[in-house]
């Protein structure tokens, strides 16, 4: 499997240089852009070309029922529902969450285990597969880069003449949005046209 979307030796080094002179000119230019702890501003740290990542397993990252495959997450869900069972909740919550995945590729020798204690026989040496990394709940700043980056691959591989259609677009930010103007519409009060976001101190600027 290869992990690099041009060939070694592909571009030249002025070609590569260049590359990197436009993805700092992008990420400028669309806010892809952070406050260091020195307050310098920085572009966000981003490849300068797609990774590649098997059509099977990406497939499966998007399918997966996360309640399903994860038990993590599945007890604190079930948490969450006997709680709303006991009463006492309000009628309306939004939960934007983001889950984090990882290919991994098996060395043939070692088992994986769940958090219910369950062991899965060896994967066979050199076999390829998705594993969950994070399930995040709170922090979810970072899903305005997520729909920039695409672009900007894109965007650099038309530079040097390279197919982009299966460069896949994230549209999880008109997703979010859309969210929060449901949540807004379920709440079912005309009287409160504004969503009040409540942030802690970050050095992220978006």
């Amino acid at each position: 499997m290869s992990f690099s979307y041009i060939r070694e030796n592909e571009l030249t080094q002025d070609e590569v240089k260049w590359l990197e002179t436009e993805a700092r000119d992008y990420c400028v230019s669309h806010g892809m852009v952070y406050k260091d702890s020195e307050g310098r501003l920085q572009h966000i740290p981003v490849t300068l070309l797609p990774s590649p990542f098997p059509q099977k397993q990406f497939t499966a990252a998007k399918e997966v029922h996360t309640l399903a495959a994860d038990p993590f997450t599945s007890k604190l869900f079930d948490i969450y529902d006997k709680v709303w069972q006991q009463g006492n909740v309000q009628p309306i919550s939004l939960g934007i969450f983001r889950s984090d995945y990882l290919i991994d590729k098996s060395d043939g020798l070692h088992r994986c285990s769940d958090y219910s204690g369950e062991v899965t026989p060896k994967p066979a040496k050199g076999s390829i597969s998705i594993k969950q990394v994070e399930m995040n709940t709170i922090s979810l700043g970072g899903i305005t880069f997520s729909c920039f980056v695409p672009k900007m691959h894109r965007y650099l591989l038309q530079l040097i003449g390279q197919e982009t259609s299966k460069v896949p677009l994230n549209n999880a930010l008109d997703e979010a949005a859309g969210a929060l103007v449901k949540a807004w519409e379920l709440y079912g009060s005309e009287r409160f046209s504004e969503v009040v976001f409540v942030l802690s101190l970050a050095v992220q600027v978006l």
